[in-house]
């Protein structure tokens, strides 16, 4: 087993800019998310820290600001791709099966990581947690959305497919 001093020391993530309250916060989640046994890897820059991390052949990436944990991370990658932007630019009929299944009115709104729901409260795990919990979701809506069109184009609208993809 790795102990606290060594990976605080492998990690570097002493922020000059704060007090040492934040670098130890960002070491805590850190040791936190190895304890749940995912890969970590972390890189400082002048302006911020890039943490890379990997869960059930997911890739995940969080650039942590100087403000974290008072702001949420600048960017979000999730297998190379944009977190936040993937939950943008929904269809009509999509926004529709958001608000009556979910009672989610927009997800890029309604996730802790958009600035009026963050609190420093909020950490990695958190935000690892509700990026697969919205995952998700966007597959159902589009199983959903596929079996409409099936519906659609075969004309029976009497087929409930979903009952046997969920």
């Amino acid at each position: 087993m790795i102990t606290n001093y060594y990976i605080n020391k492998m990690l570097n993530t002493d922020l000059s800019v704060k007090p040492k309250g934040i670098p130890n916060r960002i070491n805590n989640e850190i040791i936190n998310l190895f304890n749940q046994g995912i890969f970590i890897s972390s890189k400082r820059n002048k302006s911020s820290i890039t943490i890379t991390f990997i869960k059930d052949e997911n890739k995940y990436e969080l650039d942590l600001s100087h403000d974290y944990p008072f702001k949420p991370p600048k960017n979000i990658l999730y297998n190379g791709v944009s977190f936040k932007q993937s939950l943008s630019h929904w269809p009509l009929k999509a926004q529709q099966i958001l608000k009556n299944k979910y009672d989610i009115y927009c997800l890029c709104c309604d996730t802790i990581i958009s600035g009026t729901k963050w609190t420093p409260g909020v950490n990695i795990s958190h935000i690892i947690n509700e990026i697969d919990m919205l995952l998700k979701i966007k597959k159902e809506i589009k199983i959903i959305l596929i079996c409409d069109r099936i519906r659609d184009k075969g004309k029976c609208y009497f087929a409930e497919f979903e009952k046997y993809l969920f």
